[in-house]
This record gives C-alpha cells, structure tokens and sequence, in this order.
C-alpha cells in the first residue's frame, strides 16, 4: 500500500513520531527525544520481526540503562563512562545475539550519562527506560494494527518479477548475445530469497497465510538459483552456440523464441563447447519450466 510517493512504512513512521511526541507532551517527566528516538527504530517490515525487535530492544534497553547506572557511580569522567558504557553494551548484545538492539542499548547509555542531573541517577535512569519502552510499544502497536505487512504478497510480488527478469535475459542472452540483465537478475534473487526466509520466520506464528503456498515459495527458490546459475555458465560461454532439438522445443514452448537454424539434426553428435552449452541450458530451462508452474491451492 501507498500513499502518493510515500511508501505505508514511512507513513506509518511518521505516525509513531507523531503518537511519541504527543505522548511526551501529556505525561510528566517524559524525554521526547528518547522515545520518538525509538519508535522511530522499532518499525519493522513484518509482524514476527517487529515483536523480535520490541523484545530484544527492550532487552538493549535494560542493558544500556544498567551500564550507565554503573558508570555513574564510578569515579570517572563522562566521556570516559560513555566509552566503556558503550564498550559493554556492544559486547552483551553480540555475546547475547542481539545485535540490532546496539544501537538503541548505545544510545540509552549515552542520554543516560549526559543527561540531565537535577534527579538521582536512579530515578532518571527508570525514567529513560520508561521512555524508550514507551518508544517501542507505540512503534510495535501501529506496525501491527494499521497495514500490517503482508510478507505473502510481497514474496509473490518479488517471485513474479525475478521469474519475468530472468525469461528476459535468457531472451537477451541467446539472440543479442548479451549478459546486461544478470546484474538485475542477482538482485531480484536476492530479493527473493529475503522474502522467502522473512515469510519462513513468520508462518509458524501466524496462521492468516497459506502454508502450502509458504513451502511452493522455498521449492521455487531453490529453482530460481538454479536458474541464475546455469545462466550464469551460459553468460561464460559463447552463446550462438548450436541448440539440441529438445532445448529448442522448450525454449519454444517456455519463452515463444525458436532458433530453426541453429536446431541440430535429430542425429548430429553433440561434443565438446556445444554439448556444454546445451547442457546447461537443458538444466536452465528445466528450472524454468517449474518457475512458469502456478500455484494451486490445496496441491
């Protein structure tokens, strides 16, 4: 879904500054910058990945807020207790594999030690943490109860346009003799294979997605990699090589191309560099013709 040129994430970014901000302005004690800070860094692009990430935010929370408490009661400089404040936050988010959670644990540590000091250093650390786990349930609860992204539809929409990119350059490859569109073509896998695993990690919790449709995606992943590899042998070799009758027939029936004269004799002998080449596109283009099956519900 969009909105003119803003995409729904961004709205909905925006919506959390706003509902953040607000809220800094009703509740007493509230640092608006702490927790439109984290709202703005818990939008998540799935629902399972916004849950995670408002867990093991919440965890980086606790764990910078608690290194700054320590550091404010060692006789050290701030610069210095920002340092090694931080020093340990990134270390327990790695040890813990949490990793996304650095930055907001780093950034608790840091507004905590340069903070404000008209309160002691207690209370105005439970404040922050309240603040920054305000930030995150904003964030959580408009991610999930407006637009919640629907991982099924964009991992059909990113299937459709790499199986459309690669018909193309096969189309490409074997008439113009270019390569142009495999750098398209590895972004669109890479796309995805993102899709594919972010829509793995959330069908186990949610039930409003066809699993069946779920498992044809992850087969046909498998098939789209092998597809850009063959692709790939073929972009290495030269490709006005002559075609069997079988590949010709499917690149016939697949892509509506047909090489006539450069089909060999039903009784040619195939060797060498053409026997290679043929190969890898008999191995192509099987992948292909499973790409270019459609879903069936319930099959």
């Amino acid at each position: 879904m969009h909105i003119k040129y803003f995409g729904m994430r961004t709205v909905k970014t925006g919506l959390a500054v706003l509902v953040s901000s607000f809220l800094a302005t009703v509740i007493p004690g509230t640092d608006a910058f702490n927790i439109t800070f984290a709202s703005v860094i818990c939008i998540e692009t799935s629902m399972v990945s916004s849950l995670k990430a408002g867990f093991n935010r919440v965890t980086g929370t606790f764990m910078g807020a608690m290194s700054a408490l320590a550091m404010l009661y060692l006789p050290l400089s701030n610069p210095v207790r920002m340092s090694v404040g931080v020093m340990l936050v990134i270390l327990a988010c790695n040890r813990l594999g949490i990793k996304r959670s650095i930055g907001i644990s780093a950034s608790v540590v840091i507004l905590i030690i340069a903070g404000r000091r008209d309160v002691t250093p207690l209370e105005y650390t439970m404040r922050r943490i309240l603040d920054t786990l305000m930030g995150i349930g904003v964030a959580t609860f408009i991610n999930l109860a407006i637009a919640p992204p629907d991982l099924m539809r964009s991992t059909r929409e990113t299937f459709i346009k790499f199986r459309n990119t690669a018909s193309a350059t096969i189309c490409e490859m074997l008439f113009l003799d270019l390569d142009e569109g495999l750098p398209d073509l590895t972004k669109d896998l890479d796309s995805f294979k993102t899709s594919v695993k972010a829509l793995s990690e959330e069908i186990p919790y949610l039930r409003r997605y066809d699993v069946g449709e779920s498992k044809y995606l992850q087969k046909m992943e498998n098939q789209a990699e092998r597809v850009y590899i063959h692709l790939e042998s073929l972009a290495m070799m030269g490709r006005s090589q002559p075609v069997t009758r079988e590949n010709n027939v499917m690149l016939r029936r697949l892509i509506g191309i047909d090489f006539p004269e450069r089909e060999l004799p039903a009784d040619g002998t195939v060797t060498g560099e053409t026997a290679i080449f043929n190969y890898n596109l008999k191995k192509l283009l099987t992948a292909l013709s499973v790409l270019m099956e459609e879903y069936v519900k319930g099959s």
